[in-house]
């Protein structure tokens, strides 16, 4: 296929050969580059750990690809319980310094900066490198280590990296979950489980079973102990135990029916389940496909033979899921009003930890956004030195500067989901330091910051807002295409959610009526608004407004859903109903989720 440009200039665009062809020249030189990268970084280098207040201790740290581990050597502690290595399988993210958020970096350049975010609760490494080409050689060997099975072909893994061959293709044989659920055990850092370690972990995977039994299979699998000594599990005994309490012996039995006493399958065999048991017809060359692509031993896929193990992993894969293929992506129709839609909807999203004095993080945003949440909440106050910051209010819970977070948001939010992603602003901040946020989400989203000046004449879709960023919050009424001036006198309805919370733990609440707070609302923020909250006021006074936002706690909207449901399915029709959980003690999340699925309220904040 040509296009032209003038009368002379013929351009053709390259076809899939084209690609194929280049990919072939190229991937010995893409291997050779990287084999050199992970051969200097496996040899280890002197890198500076970054503590709080910009401490650097000087380490070693290498790549240790045979064990797929990121370890370091050089600390004194002869006694320490600090990590001193990390698996490869549980980093999250490689980050360059520059898109970093630790204050903790400030003192450095950060072109020579590292972060390197680690498993659920983003625990994370700060590295300084020498010099920013040595910075960027950590990058491209961490993130190579990390995704090496997107880079090479699996036969030429396991010949050249022997650690492939932990990477099954069936998650029941694939150890590296296993691993990660073992480290999350091993408190205390020693690398070891003691029985009852195993026990509570085995019941946190769900294979909750007999003492006695269990006690067998893990003195089986104590293969180092010594005389005299406590029994305990490495990761590697605990992989091996693990897979034998999970053994499945009903599938060893329909193996040992279809195999005719070989001990494997032959495509024959296969296609014999999958029409017997399965009820699929295939033929005998997708039969082979299957051998080749599951089973592990070489010499029997080069048989087109099937082992147990790779019957395992066959039933294991995405090609025996139950799921339909087709339904992994967006299949539904996405261009019906937004307002049609649930949404994957966090409350609180800034808080690590606990809801009272835990740490607030950017990263915790970065997780939601990652995971595909498409609402997030902002808690913003006035800060020092005209910064506004996110928190808790009314608790003890940590500050972050709501430059950074934006910044953040702004980097991830369609990196797991094209479709846009709402801001919901709860907005405690001076007019002042509300034109700030107003100046920085104006600078930093630009073009992706939906904010239209007037109600749209229809609900637009979720297809026509892809790639935007929507802030939802209290605006001003507009007169004509203009907002009033004058910063100082303009008001509205204030619903404090974080002062529901505070009130939700105490007995007052139930005593008297909340006087209603007028919040002094900048026109330039206001602006930035593009989905009007409005405040609550039973089902037909809210329907009446030309809001597209309502926030209604958990405790009356249950109480609306015993009384009134069709009203609340009627209102969710028009706008968005927000709820969210109160209090100390939070509702367990099936309780609110299932009835308000039910009725129609499209954001659950959990």
């Amino acid at each position: 296929m040509a296009c032209t440009r003038g009368e002379e200039e013929h351009y053709t665009i390259p076809d899939e050969k084209y690609y194929d062809a280049l990919k072939k020249k190229l991937l010995p030189a893409l291997k050779e580059f990287v084999d050199r990268i992970l051969k200097a970084l496996s040899e280890g280098m002197v890198l500076h750990k970054i503590k709080d207040g910009g401490i650097l201790y000087p380490r070693k740290f290498i790549l240790d690809t045979q064990n797929m581990k990121l370890r370091y050597t050089g600390s004194e502690k002869k006694f320490r319980k600090k990590k001193t290595s990390w698996d490869l399988s549980n980093i999250r993210e490689v980050r360059e310094g520059e898109k970093d958020y630790a204050k903790r970096l400030e003192p450095f350049d950060r072109g020579r900066c590292i972060a390197v975010i680690f498993g659920a609760n983003h625990h994370t490494l700060h590295l300084l490198t020498e010099s920013k080409p040595e910075r960027d050689m950590w990058l491209k060997g961490l993130r190579f280590a990390q995704n090496m099975e997107q880079y090479m072909d699996q036969k030429e893994q396991t010949d050249k990296y022997p650690f492939f061959n932990l990477h099954s293709p069936c998650p029941k044989e694939n150890p590296i979950w296993i691993r990660d659920a073992f480290m999350m055990a091993d408190k205390n850092n020693d690398e070891r489980l003691d029985f009852e370690e195993v026990l509570k972990l085995l019941k946190q995977l769900n294979a909750d079973m007999d003492k006695k039994y269990v006690h067998e299979l893990f003195d089986k699998a104590d293969t180092n102990k010594g005389v005299g000594e406590r029994s305990t599990l490495d990761s590697e005994e605990f992989v091996h135990f693990y897979h034998s309490v999970t053994e499945r012996i009903e599938i060893e039995e329909i193996f040992l029916k279809y195999d005719g006493g070989k001990g494997y399958f032959s495509a024959d065999d296969l296609q014999r389940f999958m029409k017997e048991q399965q009820k699929e017809n295939v033929s005998e060359d997708q039969a082979k496909e299957y051998i080749a692509a599951y089973e592990p031993q070489k010499n029997m896929q080069l048989e087109d033979q099937m082992s147990l193990i790779g019957f395992r992993c066959f039933l294991c894969s995405k090609d025996q899921q139950i799921f339909k293929p087709a339904h992994t992506r967006v299949y539904q129709d996405m261009n019906r009003p937004v307002t049609h839609y649930f949404v994957n909807s966090s409350h609180n999203t800034y808080l690590a930890e606990d809801q009272l004095k835990g740490p607030s993080k950017v990263e915790a945003y970065i997780t939601a956004l990652s995971n595909g949440c498409r609402c997030v909440e902002l808690d913003c106050w006035d800060g020092p030195d005209d910064e506004p910051v996110i928190y808790h209010g009314y608790t003890l819970t940590s500050k972050i500067l709501f430059h950074d977070v934006i910044s953040a948001i702004k980097e991830y939010a369609f990196q797991a989901s094209p479709y846009p992603v709402i801001l919901s602003i709860e907005n405690h901040c001076s007019v002042k330091q509300q034109a700030v946020m107003a100046n920085k989400i104006n600078a930093i989203f630009g073009d992706l910051l939906y904010a239209p000046e007037e109600p749209p004449a229809t609900i637009p879709s979720p297809s026509d807002l892809m790639g935007k960023i929507i802030l939802k919050g209290k605006r001003l009424a507009t007169v004509g295409n203009a907002v009033p001036e004058n910063e100082e006198e303009h008001e509205v309805s204030d619903e404090d959610e974080a002062a529901e919370v505070q009130d939700a733990t105490t007995q007052e609440k139930e005593r008297a009526p909340k006087k209603k707070s007028k919040l002094k609302l900048s026109p330039k923020f206001s602006a930035a608004i593009g989905m009007k909250a409005v405040s609550y006021k039973g089902i037909e006074e809210t329907l009446a407004t030309d809001g597209m936002f309502a926030s209604i706690g958990e405790n009356k909207v249950l109480k609306i859903i015993d009384h009134d449901p069709e009203g609340l399915n009627k209102l969710s029709q028009k706008l968005f109903v927000r709820t969210y959980q109160l209090g100390q003690e939070q509702t367990p999340a099936i309780i609110i989720l299932h009835p308000c699925g039910m009725s129609d309220a499209k954001l659950v904040g959990l």
